[in-house]
């Protein structure tokens, strides 16, 4: 897995969240639609944003959980120096290189999530050093802040827009075709269906 994005998951979540977030809104017309959207970014943005400025946090909640996760399980390491920055870090019968300068480790769970694993941590601990200060900076608060600096602006109503000389646009003639409109996702070529619920409710 590629160590630049900072993550272990494979997943979808971020469309999967925004699809949710625009269930009342994704089978209305596209200027209905778009507008909608773009007020409930608005919104969003502005809480997290605000959120994030009165926070006393200094690492995302999430990424914090992580890194408890692995100050636990780093109690069944032994940390053992090899060099400077340097250590071998055993943990059962298995043994893994960790580098703090580098902050890799032989498992590449740190290097993927940018978060210590359980071994770096018990590597960190042995230099007498804090596991706060090797989280990637990409989930500290001021890089949290960063992605919601930007503004989503008010837009005025359509009676509010200023008028031109030119011929108003008309919209496509549109067709609606015959039958039920579709509502639900299309499903993907491989995804296996979820099963169906066959359980009955006795009264």
């Amino acid at each position: 897995m590629d160590t630049n994005c900072k993550t272990d998951l494979v997943v979808n979540n971020i469309s999967e969240v925004f699809n949710r977030m625009i269930l009342d809104i994704r089978g209305k017309p596209i200027k209905t639609m778009v507008e909608g959207a773009r007020s409930k970014l608005m919104v969003k943005f502005n809480e997290k944003r605000s959120g994030g400025q009165s926070a006393r946090w200094t690492i995302t909640p999430t990424y914090t959980e992580m890194l408890e996760e692995s100050k636990e399980w780093a109690r069944n390491c032994n940390a053992l120096m090899a060099g400077p920055d340097l250590y071998q870090v055993n943990s059962g019968e298995k043994s893994y290189a960790v580098d703090l300068k580098k902050w890799t480790c032989g498992c590449r769970k740190w290097d993927m999530r940018g978060v210590p694993c359980n071994h770096a941590v018990s590597a960190i601990y042995k230099s007498k050093q804090q596991p706060e200060d090797f989280v990637h900076q990409f989930f500290k608060k001021p890089m949290y802040l960063e992605t919601y600096k930007p503004m989503t602006y008010p837009v005025p109503g359509p009676d509010l827009w200023r008028r031109t000389d030119s011929r108003d646009i008309d919209p496509p003639v549109f067709h609606r075709k015959k039958g039920r409109n579709q509502t639900q996702r299309r499903k993907g070529q491989f995804e296996v269906p979820k099963p169906k619920d066959t359980s009955r409710i006795e009264l």
